[in-house]
Protein backbone atom coordinates (compact mmCIF):
# COMPACT_ATOMS: atom_id res chain seq x y z
CA UNK A 1 0.00 0.00 0.00
CA UNK A 2 1.19 3.54 -1.04
CA UNK A 3 1.25 6.36 1.66
CA UNK A 4 0.58 9.49 1.16
CA UNK A 5 4.10 11.65 2.30
CA UNK A 6 5.15 14.90 2.48
CA UNK A 7 8.53 15.96 -0.09
CA UNK A 8 10.39 14.70 -2.77
CA UNK A 9 9.49 11.18 -2.58
CA UNK A 10 5.62 11.91 -3.35
CA UNK A 11 6.08 12.78 -6.49
CA UNK A 12 6.36 9.37 -7.44
CA UNK A 13 3.26 8.72 -6.86
CA UNK A 14 1.26 8.67 -9.78
CA UNK A 15 -3.12 8.89 -9.96
CA UNK A 16 -4.10 5.38 -7.69
CA UNK A 17 -8.19 7.02 -7.23
CA UNK A 18 -10.06 9.40 -8.95
CA UNK A 19 -13.55 10.69 -8.39
CA UNK A 20 -15.24 12.27 -11.23
CA UNK A 21 -18.39 13.98 -10.69
CA UNK A 22 -20.00 16.57 -12.59
CA UNK A 23 -21.45 20.01 -10.91
CA UNK A 24 -24.61 19.02 -12.53
CA UNK A 25 -25.14 15.27 -10.96
CA UNK A 26 -28.08 16.07 -8.83
CA UNK A 27 -28.67 12.97 -7.97
CA UNK A 28 -25.81 13.00 -6.14
CA UNK A 29 -25.96 16.54 -5.54
CA UNK A 30 -29.45 17.76 -4.58
CA UNK A 31 -31.24 14.68 -3.64
CA UNK A 32 -28.21 12.54 -1.99
CA UNK A 33 -28.10 16.01 0.69
CA UNK A 34 -31.81 15.71 0.70
CA UNK A 35 -32.14 12.20 1.94
CA UNK A 36 -29.31 12.71 3.82
CA UNK A 37 -30.66 15.23 6.05
CA UNK A 38 -32.96 12.74 7.69
CA UNK A 39 -31.16 9.56 8.16
CA UNK A 40 -28.15 11.70 9.68
CA UNK A 41 -30.61 14.19 12.03
CA UNK A 42 -29.86 12.65 14.87
CA UNK A 43 -26.19 12.28 14.46
CA UNK A 44 -23.54 14.48 16.77
CA UNK A 45 -20.65 16.02 14.73
CA UNK A 46 -17.46 17.76 15.21
CA UNK A 47 -15.28 20.21 13.04
CA UNK A 48 -11.99 18.14 12.24
CA UNK A 49 -9.25 20.20 11.61
CA UNK A 50 -6.14 18.42 9.73
CA UNK A 51 -2.67 19.96 8.15
CA UNK A 52 -0.70 17.74 6.25
CA UNK A 53 2.14 18.73 3.85
CA UNK A 54 1.74 22.57 4.46
CA UNK A 55 -2.14 22.54 3.44
CA UNK A 56 -4.70 23.03 6.41
CA UNK A 57 -8.23 21.63 5.91
CA UNK A 58 -11.51 22.10 7.94
CA UNK A 59 -14.18 19.96 8.10
CA UNK A 60 -17.74 20.09 9.47
CA UNK A 61 -18.41 16.78 9.87
CA UNK A 62 -22.08 17.78 9.64
CA UNK A 63 -21.64 19.31 5.94
CA UNK A 64 -19.31 16.78 5.02
CA UNK A 65 -21.91 13.75 5.96
CA UNK A 66 -24.95 15.26 4.41
CA UNK A 67 -23.09 15.94 1.01
CA UNK A 68 -21.49 13.50 -1.46
CA UNK A 69 -17.62 13.51 -2.15
CA UNK A 70 -17.69 14.69 -5.10
CA UNK A 71 -20.06 18.14 -4.24
CA UNK A 72 -18.36 18.53 -0.98
CA UNK A 73 -16.05 21.73 -1.75
CA UNK A 74 -13.37 21.45 0.80
CA UNK A 75 -12.80 18.25 -0.21
CA UNK A 76 -12.47 18.55 -4.04
CA UNK A 77 -8.61 18.70 -5.52
CA UNK A 78 -9.31 19.76 -8.76
CA UNK A 79 -11.54 20.62 -11.74
CA UNK A 80 -11.70 19.25 -15.24
CA UNK A 81 -13.16 21.37 -17.58
CA UNK A 82 -13.30 21.54 -21.50
CA UNK A 83 -9.83 22.41 -23.70
CA UNK A 84 -9.61 26.02 -24.46
CA UNK A 85 -6.38 27.84 -25.90
CA UNK A 86 -4.54 28.42 -22.45
CA UNK A 87 -0.76 29.75 -22.32
CA UNK A 88 1.63 28.10 -19.55
CA UNK A 89 -0.84 24.85 -20.21
CA UNK A 90 1.48 21.06 -19.64
CA UNK A 91 0.38 18.98 -22.37
CA UNK A 92 0.23 15.45 -21.78
CA UNK A 93 2.23 13.47 -24.81
CA UNK A 94 3.51 9.44 -25.13
CA UNK A 95 6.79 10.72 -24.95
CA UNK A 96 6.33 12.38 -21.00
CA UNK A 97 4.01 10.17 -19.61
CA UNK A 98 6.14 9.01 -16.96
CA UNK A 99 7.15 11.83 -15.44
CA UNK A 100 4.14 14.02 -16.01
CA UNK A 101 2.46 13.66 -13.19
CA UNK A 102 5.83 14.29 -10.76
CA UNK A 103 6.21 18.15 -12.94
CA UNK A 104 2.60 19.46 -11.54
CA UNK A 105 2.93 22.51 -9.84
CA UNK A 106 0.25 24.02 -7.35
CA UNK A 107 -2.53 25.52 -9.10
CA UNK A 108 -1.09 24.39 -12.05
CA UNK A 109 -3.05 23.62 -15.11
CA UNK A 110 -2.46 20.24 -17.57
CA UNK A 111 -4.09 19.40 -20.82
CA UNK A 112 -5.11 15.73 -21.08
CA UNK A 113 -6.77 15.43 -24.86
CA UNK A 114 -10.07 17.73 -25.04
CA UNK A 115 -10.18 18.74 -21.21
CA UNK A 116 -8.11 20.64 -18.82
CA UNK A 117 -7.41 19.26 -15.18
CA UNK A 118 -6.46 22.02 -12.82
CA UNK A 119 -5.04 21.77 -9.63
CA UNK A 120 -6.66 23.42 -6.48
CA UNK A 121 -3.85 23.59 -4.30
CA UNK A 122 -5.99 22.25 -1.53
CA UNK A 123 -3.57 19.08 -1.52
CA UNK A 124 0.48 18.54 -2.99
CA UNK A 125 0.04 18.30 -6.43
CA UNK A 126 1.23 14.81 -7.28
CA UNK A 127 -1.69 13.50 -4.58
CA UNK A 128 -2.74 10.24 -6.10
CA UNK A 129 -5.89 10.88 -4.76
CA UNK A 130 -8.25 12.61 -7.01
CA UNK A 131 -11.61 14.10 -6.23
CA UNK A 132 -12.58 16.19 -9.60
CA UNK A 133 -15.44 18.33 -10.18
CA UNK A 134 -16.22 18.05 -13.67
CA UNK A 135 -17.53 21.35 -16.18
CA UNK A 136 -21.04 20.14 -17.12
CA UNK A 137 -20.02 20.28 -20.83
CA UNK A 138 -18.14 17.54 -20.42
CA UNK A 139 -20.53 15.29 -18.52
CA UNK A 140 -24.06 16.35 -18.85
CA UNK A 141 -25.68 15.26 -15.10
CA UNK A 142 -25.77 11.81 -13.75
CA UNK A 143 -25.54 9.50 -16.76
CA UNK A 144 -23.01 10.72 -19.34
CA UNK A 145 -20.03 8.86 -18.29
CA UNK A 146 -19.29 7.17 -20.84
CA UNK A 147 -18.66 10.06 -23.63
CA UNK A 148 -15.41 10.19 -25.87
CA UNK A 149 -14.31 13.38 -23.65
CA UNK A 150 -14.03 11.23 -19.94
CA UNK A 151 -13.23 8.57 -21.81
CA UNK A 152 -10.16 9.64 -23.50
CA UNK A 153 -9.13 11.49 -19.96
CA UNK A 154 -9.74 8.35 -17.75
CA UNK A 155 -7.51 6.33 -20.83
CA UNK A 156 -4.95 8.87 -20.45
CA UNK A 157 -4.56 8.35 -16.52
CA UNK A 158 -4.48 4.43 -16.60
CA UNK A 159 -1.72 5.41 -19.03
CA UNK A 160 0.49 7.80 -17.24
CA UNK A 161 -0.24 5.88 -14.13
CA UNK A 162 0.99 2.71 -15.45
CA UNK A 163 3.41 3.75 -17.57
CA UNK A 164 6.97 1.98 -17.14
Amino acid sequence: MTHLICGESATSQTPKLVILTSESDYATGLWYSVERVFSTFFETNYIIEHNKCNHALSLNQGKASRKSIGHYLPLISHTLTPFEQVQNLRVLADDNMKNFWSGQIPGGSAQFGSTVLTHLDKTIPSNPYLNVLVDDKIISGHNDVLNKKVMDFIGSMIEMSTAD
